[in-house]
């Protein structure tokens, strides 16, 4: 079966700012499957527009983001409702 865009489902979407990146961490589920982390980084150009990076490491001040939204994600991966 091949890939199809519309069987793709963002549970959470959070983005952490650091200078001129965007690191983005979302939660996805694709056609009812297991929901599961994705993390994505943006450049943010002079002109605004979003450029995708490859994550590679991480700085302690976006680890420390993450790790205060860790609650809020893994409630959204184990299916928990507020």
């Amino acid at each position: 079966m091949a890939y199809d865009p519309t069987l793709n489902e963002t549970l959470m979407e959070v983005e952490l700012n650091e200078g001129d990146t965007v690191l983005t961490a979302s939660v996805e589920q694709y056609n009812g499957g297991e929901p599961k982390l994705q993390l994505t980084r943006f450049y943010v150009t002079k002109a605004g527009a979003r450029r995708p990076r490859k994550v590679g490491r991480l700085t302690v001040e976006e680890v420390e983001a993450l790790t205060a939204r860790l609650p809020e994600i893994m409630r959204v991966l184990n299916g928990e409702t507020e």
